[in-house]
């Protein structure tokens, strides 16, 4: 979790998808590519036309077990990966533990 979006997942009811992707390690080129897709790990909004995330979901997501949180740190910190492979593999592990 990028430690400048904590603030913003405790503090508001939603943030921006930009903001959530960060939290979940994500830059924003590939968190927009996984909401294009409807890969993005948990529920979009659509507001007044900007996109934001419910921070309670994000708080649910990541009340992962601690395995499934250090593979995907690994990930994030593989740079011999794309971005989006990592987004990829990230969701990949995030789904086999829930």
């Amino acid at each position: 979790m990028n430690s400048n979006a904590v603030p913003q997942v405790a503090d508001s009811p939603t943030i921006s998808l930009v903001a959530a992707g960060r939290a979940l390690g994500f830059g924003a080129t590939a968190t927009y590519a996984m909401h294009r897709r409807g890969a993005f790990p948990v529920p979009v909004l659509e507001m007044g036309g900007k996109f934001r995330v419910a921070t309670a979901a994000i708080r649910r997501l990541l009340a992962l077990d601690g395995d499934a949180v250090d593979a995907v740190k690994k990930l994030a910190a593989d740079p011999t990966l794309s971005e989006v492979d990592r987004c990829a593999l990230a969701l990949f592990i995030i789904g086999d533990r829930q």
